[in-house]
């Protein structure tokens, strides 16, 4: 888990990166429009599935998932996702 939370990081960073660098803007027709849109819904995508696996971790630290409580469900969830 630690690993996919690493590769999010990273690839959320390396996004702000290449964004800042990029030659064109989302103005200069349906190509960088497009370009945009796709890498933005995917970063998106990401950081949420980062904060449901950063909680998930946090559950599984604090409770040790006893089997008692419902606490795998978010795991299962993050999983899912």
């Amino acid at each position: 888990m630690l690993a996919v939370i690493f590769l999010g990081v990273f690839f959320v960073a390396y996004q702000l990166v290449e964004f800042v660098g990029m030659l064109f803007n989302i103005s200069d027709g349906v190509f960088a429009s497009l370009f945009y849109f796709i890498t933005t819904t995917h970063g998106v995508h990401v950081i949420v599935g980062l904060v449901f696996l950063l909680i998930s971790l946090l559950l599984f630290t604090l409770y040790a998932f006893d089997g008692v409580s419902s606490k795998p469900l978010m795991l299962e969830c993050s999983a899912v996702y």
